[in-house]
């Protein structure tokens, strides 16, 4: 039995920005891009992958223990745009009236929710592949837990993890706390690139390894780095560790794919006017639907 956890804030950003030079617009200028690319998305996955278990986890707005740790942790990161903004919930009925569970917890990112659940998945004997380009999830990777990524469909599992980043599942979080992350603006070790880090952890196999170590470090240059950025390696891999919670109010057997609920799907593909989204669900309609503006389906108006 197969379960797939969808990173939705991740593929809600990709599909919006996948459009950005030129955004989709319905017949009343909305934007309707992130929508259009994440309902495509799970319509490809549900018809090529046909899983028996689907989830998508979203990111909450409100601070993580990240962000206690580590004022700037994504402080680079403008404000999602507004269109975008109005997107979401939109996406999340769209997901209800398939039939597929959503989630979003306050101080939680969905990258912990997805390892929590992940975990209490795998260790119920289920085969867990996550959707998502997000190189975190390579921490996760082991005989259960496999990565789809969005961008070719190409499956990643444990051993296949050093193709994507460099280095064994068991290395990405050390990895990180020497490379950093830009996206997540996790400063890492300046100066260390991905070369030197897998070679590093080649040598060494840890990041505390490396510090016990550091005596044995002949490039003076290297050994200097390291000794200054110290206190940066060590919270970048506080960082980039996922908070695996033992204790989620999620119980995997909620999770098999629901009934569709056939009218209001089609009701609402229509008025965001997806008409090749409907075709390829097979659904069809004698009769057009009133357009409704986005502001109204946040709402859930579809009268």
């Amino acid at each position: 039995m197969r379960i797939y956890l969808i990173d939705g804030s991740s593929i809600a950003y990709r599909g919006y920005f996948a459009f950005i030079r030129n955004p989709l617009r319905n017949s009343k200028g909305e934007n309707t891009s992130a929508v259009f690319a994440f309902t495509n998305s799970i319509i490809k996955l549900l018809s090529e992958k046909k899983p028996d278990y689907i989830f998508v986890a979203f990111d909450s707005p409100a601070p993580t223990h990240r962000h206690e740790k580590f004022e700037e942790y994504k402080a680079q990161r403008p404000k999602m745009p507004d269109e975008l903004q109005k997107q979401i919930p939109v996406i999340k009925q769209l997901l209800s009236l398939m039939g597929i569970s959503c989630y979003e917890e306050a101080g939680l990112e969905a990258d912990d929710i997805i390892g929590s659940l992940a975990k209490k998945a795998s260790s119920k004997g289920l085969e867990v592949i996550i959707f998502s380009s997000d190189k975190d999830f390579l921490q996760l990777l082991n005989k259960r837990v496999h990565i789809l990524n969005p961008k070719d469909f190409k499956i990643y599992d444990r051993d296949s993890a050093k193709e994507w980043i460099g280095v064994v599942p068991e290395r990405v979080v050390d990895f990180l706390a020497l490379t950093g992350d830009k996206i997540d603006n996790i400063p890492g070790v300046k100066g260390i690139g991905p070369k030197t880090a897998a070679k590093l952890l080649e040598r060494f196999n840890s990041l505390d390894s490396i510090y016990s170590n550091i005596e044995t470090i002949k490039e003076e240059k290297l050994k200097k780095l390291l000794i200054e950025e110290k206190e940066n390696a060590y919270l970048s891999r506080k960082l980039a560790t996922l908070e695996i919670k033992k204790e989620i109010p999620i119980e995997i057997e909620s999770l098999k794919i629901g009934t569709r609920r056939k009218d209001e799907l089609l009701n609402l593909l229509t008025r965001l006017e997806f008409f090749s989204l409907i075709e390829k669900l097979g659904l069809s309609s004698k009769k057009q639907a009133k357009n409704v503006s986005i502001d109204k389906l946040m709402k859930g108006n579809l009268k």
